[in-house]
């Protein structure tokens, strides 16, 4: 039951990690795309 529980922690933070990276990564490729 702990074990899960761990599981799921991780994947949410993991989600919310991938999330983030990926606002960056856009938000740079349109800044770099756009040439501000």
């Amino acid at each position: 039951m702990q074990q899960r529980s761990t599981n799921v922690f991780t994947q949410y933070f993991v989600c919310n990690l991938m999330s983030i990276f990926w606002d960056r990564l856009t938000d740079h490729l349109f800044r770099k795309i756009i040439g501000t």
